[in-house]
């Protein structure tokens, strides 16, 4: 062997042993960025495609479907099917753009009533050309609208029925995308189309994603969307059939589920809602003497007038109906019933879970609607303040909750016996009144802002009912003479009409520009019959 060739066996061992010492660097070469064109897609008639001009070509079909329904929809609604029939593509990607498509067309096409559908005799009677195109409108609408629920629901299913394993393959994660997309898209057209039909199947569907303990991305989604419902309820009906699946969900996962579903509850439209049908409810208590003095004035009405004024009440009434007008009793009726649910479920948990994590919401709910319901309910604190494992934020809700439900009481039952002491009786000494008056302007200058804005409030509708009491405003009337006497308990004897409500005038000054405007309207108050009484005496003399 020659030198030459040693030192050429040499030469390649050490770079052998060089290569060896390297450490390994991976070729990405042949790899492709987009996992799903890595091959071309196979379809149905044995034709291969290139990925991104397939997925291309379906963006514009649905683009095109999409846009021709929008612009016509009465005459474009059976291409509704169209999009169906792209959604059931075995690719993901089309899938989901079809799911994504079908949401943005039905938000822009349903209308804003509830359809009815008709029945067998009404399919039978002949109606106009714009009538039957109208309904079948409607009716398609309402099939198709049916089917991607459905296809919706099955896309959400199939995620649930998926085996749970350590390791997820490519296309379980496909699946799960699917179903992700598929519940978004029901949460939007619950919180968007809450008035339209399938209302209770979306609910339904939507609020038995919440009956997870764990914390999903799901679970914040349909719990968002079932915030929004409550928000935005006007009339209450769609909060009373979530708040009645919300419970029964509650009550079957026997009370075991994440405190973002107890939390919803928090939105619901009650304390506001109640407390404005209470006031509304007082004010047509005070009308009511008003009613009866103008069916005194119209007994002489002629008997072709009656039957017009009867004509017109049952135009107003139609017209009340169309334009879907909440009437204030049966929304009170609804919002009564959706606190019986909500509180039937707060004070199981409190009876039967001491130690659940749901006591925190709980208590947070008790001290939000407290006011609201009756009492004994401050009762059941106790025994979770008694409770061993019982943290320092549950003790202090507990604290609030029983301060809030006594002292929502005292007001509720004070107001009560303001009114009925003051608007429902029907004969009362007008020195008493004027008493209670002077005492309330005095108390003014010693409370809040909002306590002061009641209180005159009240005074102004206390001289609405008594006309007498508008002396109280003025430095001319004065019925008595004599002094003033503050300091007697019997309001009956403390001579009231020899003074005035001169504290009107250091709340014109007050830091709070309501207050300020509030007594100033009092101030300048005058009831159309003594201004009335003031003309004609004037006029005579």
């Amino acid at each position: 062997m020659s030198k030459f060739e040693v030192l050429q066996d040499l030469t390649d061992d050490i770079d052998e042993q060089s290569y060896e010492r390297e450490p390994r660097k991976p070729d990405n070469s042949w790899r492709v960025q987009n996992a799903s064109a890595r091959l071309p897609i196979k379809l149905p008639n044995e034709k291969h495609v290139d990925p991104k001009a397939y997925y291309t070509s379906k963006k514009e079909e649905l683009a095109n479907v999409a846009q021709s329904i929008i612009e016509d929809p009465e005459q474009n609604v059976g291409q509704l099917r169209k999009l169906r029939e792209v959604s059931k593509d075995s690719n993901v990607i089309v899938k989901k753009f079809a799911f994504l498509t079908q949401l943005a067309v039905y938000k822009d096409i349903i209308p804003g009533y509830r359809i009815r559908v008709l029945t067998e005799k009404e399919k039978s009677v002949k109606v106009s050309k714009e009538v039957k195109k109208l309904r079948y409108f409607e009716q398609n609408l309402l099939a198709n609208y049916k089917a991607y629920l459905q296809s919706l629901q099955d896309a959400v299913k199939a995620t649930e029925k998926r085996p749970n394993k350590k390791g997820t393959s490519a296309a379980q994660e496909d699946q799960d995308d699917i179903g992700k997309i598929a519940l978004q898209c029901m949460c939007t057209l619950l919180t968007s189309a809450t008035h339209f039909n399938f209302r209770l199947n979306l609910m339904n569907a939507i609020i038995a994603r919440m009956s997870t303990r764990k914390f999903t991305d799901m679970l914040a989604m349909c719990c968002d969307a079932i915030i929004e419902v409550y928000k935005n309820d006007e009339s209450g009906e769609a909060s009373l059939d979530a708040v009645k699946i919300t419970t029964r969900m509650i009550k079957a996962q026997k009370y075991k589920v994440h405190e973002l579903v107890i939390n919803t509850f928090l939105h619901l439209r009650l304390r506001d809602e109640l407390v404005s049908n209470n006031a509304a409810s007082s004010s047509s208590d005070q009308q009511q003497p008003s009613m009866k003095k103008r069916k005194k004035e119209h007994q002489h009405i002629s008997r072709k007038m009656r039957k017009l004024e009867k004509d017109r009440k049952v135009v107003e009434k139609e017209m009340k109906e169309a334009e879907a007008v909440v009437d204030r009793e049966d929304k009170e009726k609804k919002q009564t019933e959706t606190l019986k649910l909500v509180f039937a479920t707060y004070f199981r948990i409190l009876k039967h879970s001491n130690d659940s994590p749901l006591l925190s919401p709980v208590l947070e709910g008790l001290a939000k609607f407290a006011h609201l319901i009756n009492d004994g309910g401050h009762l059941d604190d106790n025994e979770v303040i008694d409770s061993r494992r019982v943290t320092t934020r549950r003790s202090l809700l507990c604290v609030i909750t029983a301060f809030q439900l006594l002292s929502g009481q005292e007001q509720e039952l004070l107001m009560k016996g303001f009114e009925f002491m003051f608007f429902k009786r029907r004969q009362i000494p007008i020195d008493r009144s004027a008493a209670f008056l002077k005492r309330l302007s005095i108390a003014c200058l010693n409370w809040s802002s909002k306590a002061v804005l009641e209180c005159l409030n009240r005074m102004e509708k206390m001289i609405q009912k008594h006309p007498r009491l508008d002396a109280l405003l003025t430095t001319e009337d004065r019925l008595t003479n004599g002094v003033y006497r503050a300091e007697l308990d019997d309001p009956e004897l403390c001579n009231p009409f020899a003074t005035n409500l001169w504290e009107l005038c250091l709340l014109e000054h007050h830091y709070d520009p309501k207050v300020r405007q509030a007594a100033s309207h009092l101030a300048n108050f005058e009831h159309p019959a003594v201004a009335n009484g003031r003309r004609e005496s004037k006029s005579s003399a």
